[in-house]
């Protein structure tokens, strides 16, 4: 019996006021050129194209495109999206559960969005690590002891 009511609890769409004046969503949603909850290293990687060398979308554009695709702010063009994102990009307002929910789901993703992107470093660190040994090792089989100074053209 205490099962199934903590279970209806669960379910129950009550409303909740919820105040978040340092609102990180608004953040992404509003990208401003100076972030201010998003480290500006962060922030310029988020702003880079998915591929790079293309005109394709850039993290967060592809962030926000996933965030309406899938539903978190409502129907696309609805008076349902108007409102929700009104409500999650801004500083405070009455949320539902579901709301609550959508927001946490736009949190997580953002979360793995930078998760992916430091995982691009982490491999992109380790490969200039490898290379960087691989010269060192060439250098010293070829008895040299310093690497060779670069070549400098003046035209």
């Amino acid at each position: 019996m205490a099962g199934a009511l903590g279970v209806t609890a669960l379910y129950q769409e009550g409303e909740e006021t919820f105040t978040h004046s340092n609102n990180i969503l608004r953040e992404v949603s509003l990208q401003p050129v100076q972030p201010r909850y998003i480290p500006p290293s962060i922030w310029l990687l988020l702003k880079q194209p998915v591929v790079e060398g293309s005109e394709s979308k850039s993290y967060l554009e592809e962030l926000l495109a996933s965030w309406r695709q899938e539903g978190r702010l409502g129907t696309p063009s609805s008076k349902t999206e108007q409102k929700r994102s009104e409500l999650l990009f801004g500083s405070d307002g009455s949320y539902t559960t579901s709301d609550l929910v959508a927001r946490a789901q736009m949190l997580d993703m953002l979360c793995a969005t930078i998760l992916v992107m430091n995982q691009h470093m982490e491999r992109l660190i380790r490969e200039v690590m490898i290379q960087t040994a691989v010269r060192k090792q060439s250098w010293a089989l070829a008895g040299k002891t310093q690497r060779p100074a670069l070549a400098c053209r003046s035209e």
